[in-house]
């Protein structure tokens, strides 16, 4: 999720404010352009999580493909997460300008606390876990929250 939310706000900002003028006449319409920084993004992160998948195989006798098409989904829905939190920073960068390039970095590890990811919600501190709960049923936090849950069961059916 961190490549495809990180790499959305980069690749705009670099092509909109490295020349200014040539992409204000670009012929590129806004949705060419949003699929172009999608399609760079999945390239990214295929190249990044497929090289540490595949490196994990003889590294740690461990292999990530085992686990078979709920992983799949797994890994869609945490990119599809990513790009919505990259290509809304990339409006904010659009609007209030090379000010808000640093939410691109703090964005995605904002949302992780309060997803449970590293470590149980229960041991966040109590004003933490209200925020956890106020995402959890506003779907703030998106399926980061379902993720790791998930990812166990498929663990725990394999072994």
């Amino acid at each position: 999720m961190f490549r495809g939310s990180s790499a959305c706000p980069r690749y705009f900002s670099r092509n909109v404010f490295a020349q200014p003028r040539a992409s204000v006449r670009s012929p590129l319409r806004p949705y060419e352009l949003v699929c172009a920084l999608l399609t760079i993004s999945f390239i990214r992160t295929i190249i990044g999580v497929g090289g540490a998948a595949l490196l994990a195989i003889p590294l740690y006798h461990y292999s990530i493909f085992s686990m078979g098409l709920p992983l799949l989904t797994f890994f869609v829905n945490l990119l599809v997460m990513g790009w919505s939190i990259g290509l809304l920073v990339s409006g904010l960068v659009l609007r209030y300008g090379l000010g808000a390039e640093n939410l691109a970095w703090v964005a995605i590890f904002a949302v992780a606390p309060v997803s449970g990811i590293y470590y149980p919600v229960s041991v966040l501190p109590d004003w933490l876990q209200v925020l956890h709960t106020c995402c959890r049923r506003k779907a703030l936090c998106g399926p980061r929250l379902y993720q790791l849950p998930g990812t166990n069961a498929i663990q725990a059916v394999d072994e």
